[in-house]
């Protein structure tokens, strides 16, 4: 891995992100505050386990063309690569919420024209044994599902549309 300098947009704010790799993991900053160290490894799954101050988490990383998508957290985080092959900028996937890999559906908790807040759990996934809740990143509107519940789906599927709530 090589060292990273990234920006990504969460609702209307745009956070910093750096991170450098040590040996068995990486040390990360946001908005130039302190750095944090993170022990990274991969499970039997071909996921990523990352251990940190606040205990361990389970990141799925996936590559569509010159994208990277990162699921970590119940958010869905998308990195573009810039021509010079560093990693540009990122942004929280906040009106398509796609699938982070392929899957299948066993919940889905809205419907379109449905209003819902920031944390709220659109659609369950469940992959590599595991489940992935796609949660909304800010308070929005639904305007579309596209899936069923025991839907198969594609990395990379448009799961719900959403659009900002006025």
């Amino acid at each position: 891995m090589r060292p990273v300098d990234a920006t990504w947009t969460e609702g209307r704010i745009a956070k910093r992100l750096k991170a450098d790799p040590t040996s068995g993991g990486i040390v990360l900053s946001v908005d130039g505050g302190a750095a944090r160290p993170f022990a990274v490894s991969r499970d039997a799954d071909g996921g990523w386990i990352v251990d940190g101050p606040e205990g361990r988490i389970r990141a799925v990383v996936a590559r569509v063309g010159q994208r990277v998508l990162v699921a970590l957290g119940g958010h869905t985080f998308e990195f573009s690569e810039a021509a010079s092959g560093a990693v540009a900028s990122a942004a929280a996937i906040e009106r398509e919420i796609t699938a982070p890999m392929t899957g299948k559906v066993v919940d889905v908790s809205v419907r379109e024209g449905d209003v819902v807040e920031a944390g709220a759990t659109l659609v369950v996934l469940e992959a590599m044994k595991m489940e992935h809740r796609m949660k909304a990143a800010a308070a929005m509107r639904v305007t579309s599902v596209r899936v069923a519940r025991g839907a198969a789906v594609e990395l990379g599927a448009l799961l719900v549309t959403l659009e900002p709530v006025s």
